[in-house]
């Protein structure tokens, strides 16, 4: 009889767990409860969402980064000039303070209306890797078609990061986006935190020497592209030896750089430097 019950009481238990297996199985699957994700052989390290509202996220340019906030709204402002116009008025991350020293990146907002954790690590190489979980769609339905992607200010502590030129990464992963799984690459960029490390107060660029930069860049990709199509897929401040701008192995002397910006169209990398720019490399 006792092992009657007993047997009874297990079989119970058992189809207890397995019930709650299978729903927390189906609760993950469907993205109604996110986990960070993290690169086995890396360290985590802490990033922070200091603010969720920002300029409007510029076209294939998904994530930028640099250490003062004046410096990261120039690289918005030269990507859209639209953005100039709007910060004036909703004072974009005017009223940011941090605790401590950090690199500040503006990354493209995860995936509109749906839910979405973010979690960060550091790897070999000198490549912090920003992770987006995305999971279940949270808006009413209509409301994904008026989401308007903004960049969303994050914040990583410099005491966790090499003092090298960064690689600066950003990936997504779902277990059914719209119905199909996700795990693709989003964006990069670079972030130098060679000594001496720019701050909030030392500014290293302005808006129009970016733009200058851009519209150089973009006339010379397009008369190689073929065509006016070509985007810019990337932008980032940079130092770069004045010999040559960077551009060939030689004038890497730390003192002997200067701060410039590194701007990226389609395959053609160009070194911007006291207002040269110039073609440097072309990516496969």
């Amino acid at each position: 009889m006792i092992a009657a019950v007993a047997k009874r009481w297990w079989l119970a238990a058992t189809g207890v767990v397995l019930l709650v297996l299978v729903a927390a199985g189906v609760v993950l699957a469907r993205g109604w409860v996110l986990l960070p994700v993290h690169t086995p052989g890396t360290t985590s390290v802490p990033l922070s969402v200091v603010s969720r509202t920002g300029p409007v996220a510029g076209g294939n340019v998904e994530v930028l980064a640099a250490m003062s906030t004046d410096d990261l709204l120039a690289l918005t402002f030269a990507i859209a000039a639209s953005n100039e116009d709007s910060c004036r008025v909703a004072k974009c991350w005017s009223s940011v303070t941090l605790a401590r020293p950090s690199l500040l990146i503006a990354l493209s907002a995860p995936a509109p209306c749906y839910k979405s954790v973010l979690s960060a690590d550091v790897g070999p190489g000198a490549l912090l890797t920003i992770h987006e979980a995305i999971g279940a769609l949270e808006c009413p339905r209509g409301a994904l078609a008026l989401a308007v992607p903004s960049y969303w200010l994050l914040a990583v502590p410099l005491q966790d990061l090499p003092s090298k030129v960064l690689t600066v990464t950003v990936d997504a992963t779902s277990p059914a986006l719209a119905g199909e799984p996700l795990n693709e690459a989003i964006g990069s960029t670079t972030a130098d935190l060679r000594s001496p490390v720019a701050n909030q107060s030392n500014h290293v660029t302005t808006v129009q020497e970016l733009r200058s930069a851009i519209t150089k860049a973009r006339l010379d990709a397009a008369s190689r592209f073929g065509g006016p199509s070509v985007r810019l897929t990337g932008l980032a401040l940079r130092r770069w030896p004045r010999a040559a701008i960077g551009c060939d192995s030689g004038g890497n002397d730390a003192a002997d750089l200067a701060w410039g910006s590194l701007v990226v169209f389609a395959v053609y990398e160009y070194h911007e430097l006291a207002g040269q720019t110039m073609l440097c490399s072309t990516t496969p």
